[in-house]
């Protein structure tokens, strides 16, 4: 995220609402070090990886993955197809992952804030940068899966994050900056605040999919936040998450007691019931799994894969790819998706 201000709230809210126990801080049962067939995980420098133009991303980028919750054959994502100047945008695009067709739903300047969120009311919500500022304009839209109705659901200029709860009736999204910051419930169909959510809400992380949670993923743990008090329950914590890719996050339910959940240190199975935490993947600044989302009718979890590939002759150097792909939900049949919209 590249907005300082609703960082910073995130990170006021987590300390202000953290519940007490239970808390797991045990380490992880068990662990998967794949994908098969690559090197070990490592954390190269930082200066390796944000100096250009030691590690530059090579184009198209696939990201922002998510399926859709009625027909699992169709994923939404964002593309964007080669590098643009002063600021990044790129497309929304619909594929089905067996017929291989697609269709651009929305070509968006100056680019895409937030993840696309599928409702199984057959609507897409994310947020979009739509005015330059400063401090730039970012408000939710919604739109149709076959590209229309697009319509923005905030003019305040400060909306983020908006999920979608488990009937995609409702979503809850992040407004405002530090120290007034909200998190209204709008209906959408009709487009109406009909609730609001106390203490904490939805972040970049965040899944609503389960009837009394909403999960969040990061590198401050698992957290847990009850809907429209917005209380927060902390189920793991471990200082060591932090060390990574710092935009690994994200979460998605499995079933009501299980969520995977991402951090910059690795991936992540947590039984809420227990709490007990399984670690199925280790995530590190050369590659990591970000943004899951589950879907149970093919049991598969998609996600946004990152990976940098060193120079043979300069290991300080090399390349950075972006794509999307698939793996169980126990971390086994890792595989990158073979898309190509050309």
């Amino acid at each position: 995220m590249k907005h300082l201000l609703p960082l910073f709230a995130f990170l006021l809210l987590f300390g202000a609402c953290k519940k007490e126990p239970p808390v797991s801080c045990e380490p992880p049962a068990e662990q998967i070090v794949g994908p098969p067939e690559e090197e070990p995980c490592d954390n190269i420098p930082l200066e390796s990886v944000f100096g250009e133009p030691f590690f530059p991303e090579v184009y198209p980028l696939y990201f922002s993955a998510y399926f859709n919750p009625n027909n699992a054959d169709e994923i939404v994502f964002l593309y964007k197809k080669e590098e643009t100047p002063w600021t990044p945008y790129a497309d929304l695009v619909k594929y089905n992952l067996k017929t291989k067709e697609h269709q651009v739903l929305w070509h968006a300047k100056p680019h895409f804030e937030s993840n696309p969120k599928w409702g199984k009311t057959d609507w897409i919500v994310l947020s979009v940068q739509d005015g330059i500022g400063p401090p730039p304009s970012i408000n939710i839209y919604k739109i149709k899966s076959n590209g229309e109705g697009l319509q923005a659901l905030t003019t305040s200029g400060a909306g983020f994050f908006p999920e979608f709860n488990i009937t995609g009736e409702r979503i809850v999204f992040w407004e405002g900056v530090v120290p007034d910051v909200s998190f209204p419930v709008i209906d959408i169909a009709s487009n109406e605040v009909v609730d609001s959510f106390g203490g904490a809400g939805t972040h970049q992380g965040t899944t609503w999919q389960h009837e009394s949670f909403l999960a969040n993923g990061s590198g401050f743990g698992l957290k847990l936040t009850i809907p429209y008090t917005g209380e927060l329950i902390s189920l793991y914590e471990d200082s060591d998450l932090h060390t990574g890719n710092p935009w690994s996050f994200g979460a998605t339910w499995l079933d009501e007691s299980h969520v995977l959940w991402c951090a910059p240190a690795g991936v992540f199975v947590t039984d809420i019931d227990i709490p007990e935490t399984k670690k199925l993947f280790e995530n590190c600044l050369l590659r990591s799994i970000t943004m899951p989302c589950y879907a149970p009718s093919i049991d598969k979890v998609l996600f946004s894969y990152t990976k940098r590939v060193r120079d043979e002759d300069d290991p300080s150097r090399g390349l950075t790819y972006r794509s999307i792909g698939m793996m169980n939900p126990d971390g086994t049949d890792f595989e990158v998706l073979d898309i190509d919209l050309e």
